[in-house]
Order: C-alpha cells, then sequence, then structure tokens
C-alpha cells in the first residue's frame, strides 16, 4: 500500500531530525556546552570566582540558571569526558577539583594545564556527534542521581 502525503511527510521529518544528530558539532556549540566550566577556569585564573555563604566556589549553568559547586560541575564533566573520549588523560582537570573540593590554594600552572586539557576537549569534540555527547552526559547524570541515591552497586 503506498504512503499518504502526511506518512512521506512525516518520515522526511523524522530523517532530517536525525540527520541532524548525527552531524559533528560546530565549534560554538560546543562552546557553549563548555561555557560552565571555562568560565569558572577564567574566574579562578584571575581570582574573581564567585562562591556562596560558605565560600564555597560556584558556576552558573546557563541551561538551568542555577548555580552548583564549581567542583561538583568539573567531577560530573570529567565523568562524561571519560565515557567520550577513554583515551584522554583527565588529571589536571581532577587535580584543579580536587583542590577545590579541599579548599586548597592551588597553583596557576595547574588551572593553566586544566585549561589546555579543556582545549584539548574542545578540538576533539568538534569530531563528535550530538547524539555521542548527549548519551555521555545522559548516562552520567543517571550514573550520579543512582549514587545520590545510595545504588552505588547498580551504577
Amino acid at each position: 500500500m503506498a504512503m499518504t502525503r502526511q506518512q512521506l511527510h512525516h518520515q522526511a521529518a523524522c530523517a532530517r531530525y536525525q540527520a541532524g544528530k548525527n552531524k559533528p558539532l560546530e565549534r560554538r556549540r560546543v562552546q557553549s556546552f563548555m561555557s560552565p566550566i571555562t568560565r569558572a577556569f577564567n574566574q579562578i585564573v584571575t581570582g574573581e570566582t564567585d562562591v556562596d555563604a560558605n565560600d564555597v566556589p560556584i558556576t552558573r549553568l546557563a541551561h538551568k540558571d542555577e548555580w552548583e559547586e564549581t567542583h561538583a560541575c568539573i567531577n560530573g564533566f570529567v565523568a562524561a569526558m571519560e565515557r567520550l573520549f577513554p583515551d584522554v588523560d583527565l588529571g589536571p582537570l581532577r587535580w584543579v577539583s580536587s583542590d577545590l573540593m579541599k579548599g586548597k590554594l592551588m597553583s596557576e600552572k595547574k588551572v593553566i594545564a586544566a585549561k589546555r586539557k579543556l582545549k584539548e576537549i574542545e578540538d576533539r569534540m568538534i569530531k563528535c556527534t550530538w547524539q555521542q555527547v548527549v548519551d555521555a552526559t545522559q548516562t552520567t547524570r543517571i550514573e550520579i542521581y543512582m549514587e545520590q541515591l545510595g545504588i552505588k552497586e547498580a551504577a
């Protein structure tokens, strides 16, 4: 049986949607995705870090319009990037996160090394599709929520 015009139109719209999800990312989308982390690192370098009432460094999440602890954002970002790029050494990002969590003073060299690592990740992400990035971040979010619920074994 032949497809109706409406069915053909729906099928074409679905194909366009899928094609859009499977295209490589543009640099501006990657920069937008990474903006909370890069903004936090820029603030750390300049010494203008935003803090909450308990003097914990925080950064603003654009998609939620909320503030989150910087070390928690870095840890979530690192977990997602480990899924996306298992061969990249994310040690410099972990060092900065650890120092922020402990409230230690950190050297500018650590932050600059972490910023270099962010640039490397940005350069590699433009070769990924949006669906790959979404899958990595959603899996990481699920894992974080499961840990918060106390279901560490399943995560």
